[in-house]
């Protein structure tokens, strides 16, 4: 009845601009040192093991609908959750159906005959481009780089909604537009806008504005004093949010000086700085001049392949007689492209001036091939590129929150449904026996109508059904960012809530298979929901953006078994938080609470902190072969231990009889506030220790209004309890 479910690149060591060593912040605005390009992971066998682990078998499926027939004959269709159960094939087939019916228009690709300035060919969103360390689609690139600059992914400009690779690409291709007059600068922070007598309502302004404000340039001077000064100070206050906005002061001027679009791959390798269309011209020109003095290397024999060099190499070659070397190095001159590259360059740049869609694709395409002729070693797969596009495009934990939250919505209808539908079915069972004088009953009088579908069984199909259309979403999108970044997405903040959102489903999916209790998804879905939706809301706060890998966390393995393990702790016990609160509400509401759903809670516990231990345990040997040290008390390894001995305290003193299950109930939600310290508050509002890579800033007043929305649901629940009691 049931199915189970190496060469050198031109110009290196030539003092030209392209070449200088520079900050990434340009001009007067230059506040934090440069960028290091991390060298990026060409070894793909970690995230392909995480890819096949995150493929789980869905434990539930979805059976179809007595007939009316059936329904008229049979008295004993049960209506729980743990209905009868079709192949997973069937449910998968429907998942898929159902998400890319939503999914794939999302696509704003520019379609053959059509064009508007919202939109850029396919194949410039796909063209790479190396900003923040990586190399990413240009549709990626300019989303995140408008996000950084004004918050957002699109603005209002002159009353007309532009798109982030629109405005871009206007930056790029129409560099003479007056964009400095216009609002795209973000300035959040109120105490910094009326120290600079700005408008406090107003959180976008130009670069011109800002740029002639002497106390927004003062500040901005301080801060930048204090970073040389000690780079690994935290400025606070006026201070840290002046530095954040010449940050974007600085992100304007090389949008507006064109520095800031490196689409030319640099031969020396993946970590080494690309180069701008201008400066590849500039290079090559210069060194053209020096090869034009070596003439004769033309008729120079026996070069073996087009082996590139720098020009000071070139000239210790010709000094020493090793006229082979610079000889091939005037062959592969002969065969660039950047003067092709440039004629590309004019011709989109024509198309997007003339709202021409085909000279604009002309153009791209004429780009791409000039900029193959560099033999860049590995790069990026044109699947790669396709698939951050698509990820970037269809927002899949955006549409998972949105499944989960109809799902929730549906259990929570079904527990009224379910109470009513109970006391209806007693009521009818008890009934007296008809009167000798009352006419004869049929043989089907006492059996529902035949057209009746009771609603139980339907609300309970359809949750289930949406929070495994949720589930899959989310675990497509937890796979796109494994392939795209080659390494499990557990390295932020953001990555690791939504990882940890994923987690609490997962374990819900899991006792629900084993328990069939219908409580899990109750109380996993709020906090996936809310965990998503702060996720999708916040960018300034939580990075979606994809970034490479700090030194200490280049080791997959112990990325994978530590970072892992720890988050999927937090996951269990924001399952047990949720059910906690399930508990809670209903202690309030003065419904009764049965022994099993403490024994679940219980049971969620116990995964929790079998993991915690684990992941701690695994971090201290990851430390002692990072650090040379096991245990060193820095504050993320000791809120860790602080959370392990909170719930461990909590889990014995059920065990030795001190306190009850509405104990329980209290010490999950209490327990949790220190797993909320050492998730977030040792890297946002602590900000040290050795775990600086998870450090980030903002987010306060969410997380204090939670804290004191759960002591508040305590303190009311507990005076409930008592009550009750009494």
């Amino acid at each position: 009845m049931k199915n189970r479910i190496q060469t050198s690149f031109p110009l290196e060591q030539t003092p030209l601009p392209f070449h200088r060593k520079r900050s990434l912040l340009i001009g007067k605005y230059s506040v934090n040192p440069p960028v290091e390009y991390a060298k990026e992971s060409t070894d793909n066998q970690s995230s392909s093991d995480c890819a096949r682990s995150s493929k789980l078998r869905l434990p539930f499926s979805i059976s179809h609908l007595p007939s009316p027939t059936a329904t008229a004959v049979s008295t004993a269709y049960s209506l729980q959750p743990t209905a009868s159960i079709r192949p997973v094939g069937r449910i998968v087939t429907l998942i898929l159906i159902a998400c890319f019916s939503f999914l794939l228009p999302l696509s704003n690709s520019l379609a053959e005959g059509e064009f508007s300035k919202n939109s850029i060919p396919s194949t410039l969103e796909t063209l790479p481009i190396q900003e923040g360390g990586r190399r990413k689609p240009y549709l990626v690139f300019s989303e995140e780089t408008l996000r950084a600059l004004s918050g957002k992914t699109s603005l209002l400009l002159d009353g007309k909604k532009i798109s982030a690779p629109a405005l871009i690409t206007s930056f790029w291709l129409k560099p003479q537009l007056a964009y400095s007059s216009e609002p795209l600068i973000l300035i959040s922070y109120k105490p910094l806008k009326e120290a600079l007598g700005l408008d406090s309502q107003q959180k976008l302004f130009s670069y011109d504005l800002l740029n002639h404000n002497e106390k927004l340039l003062k500040l901005i001077a301080e801060a930048s004093t204090e970073r040389r000064r000690d780079p690994r100070k935290n400025l606070q206050g006026l201070l840290k949010e002046a530095s954040n906005v010449g940050m974007r002061l600085a992100l304007f001027e090389e949008l507006h000086h064109g520095s800031i679009f490196r689409i030319v791959p640099n031969p020396e390798g993946v970590s080494a700085k690309w180069a701008t269309l201008p400066e590849w011209e500039q290079a090559e020109r210069s060194e053209n001049r020096v090869l034009s003095k070596f003439a004769y290397a033309d008729e120079v024999q026996g070069v073996d392949g087009p082996q590139k060099l720098s020009v000071q190499e070139l000239l210790d070659a010709s000094s020493t007689g090793a006229t082979q070397q610079f000889a091939a190095e005037v062959e592969f001159r002969k065969n660039s492209n950047s003067l092709a590259a440039q004629q590309a360059l004019t011709l989109m740049q024509e198309g997007w001036s003339n709202n021409n869609p085909s000279t604009l694709a002309q153009g791209v395409e004429q780009l791409r091939i000039a900029l193959q002729s560099i033999e860049a070693p590995n790069p990026v797969p044109p699947w790669k590129l396709q698939l951050e596009v698509i990820y970037q495009k269809t927002h899949p934990f955006r549409w998972a929150w949105i499944f989960y939250a109809g799902a929730g919505l549906l259990l929570f209808l079904f527990q009224g449904v379910s109470k009513r539908e109970k006391e209806t079915r007693v009521h009818t069972s008890i009934s007296p026996l008809p009167s000798p004088a009352a006419p004869a009953a049929s043989p089907t009088s006492h059996l529902p109508p035949p057209t009746t579908i009771r609603p139980v069984g339907l609300i309970v199909r359809v949750a289930w059904f949406l929070a495994g259309s949720g589930f899959f979403l989310q675990s497509v999108g937890l796979l796109a960012r494994i392939l795209i970044a080659g390494r499990p997405p557990v390295t932020n903040m953001y990555e690791s809530i939504i990882w940890v959102a994923f987690g609490t489903i997962l374990f819900a999916l899991i006792f629900e298979s084993v328990y069939h209790a219908g409580i899990f998804l109750l109380g996993a879905i709020p906090v996936a929901v809310a965990s998503l939706i702060l996720a999708d809301s916040q960018p300034m706060i939580l990075d979606p953006s994809i970034h490479p890998l700090t030194p200490v966390l280049r080791d997959n393995f112990w990325l994978t078994i530590h970072v892992l393990t720890i988050t999927l702790s937090y996951a269990a016990f924001a399952l047990s938080l949720g059910i906690a609160h399930v508990v809670l509400i209903r202690i309030i509401l003065n419904k009764k609470v049965s022994a099993a759903l403490y024994n679940y809670l219980y049971r969620v516990l116990q995964i929790g902190v079998f993991l915690l231990a684990t992941g701690v345990i695994l971090g201290g040997v990851w430390a002692n072969y990072s650090w040379g040290r096991f245990w060193d008390w820095d504050p993320k390894e000791t809120w860790a231990l602080i959370a392990l001995l909170g719930y461990l305290f909590l889990l014995h003193g059920r065990i030795a009889g001190r306190w009850s299950g509405f104990g329980l109930a209290i010490g999950s939600i209490l327990a949790f506030l220190s797993v909320l310290m050492a998730w977030y508050g040792v890297n946002f509002v602590l900000g040290a220790g050795l775990h600086s890579y998870g450090f980030g800033t903002g987010g306060f007043p969410i997380v204090l209004g939670f804290v004191g929305l759960e002591l508040a649901l305590v303190t009311v629940a507990a005076i409930s309890y008592r009550t009750k009691r009494k």
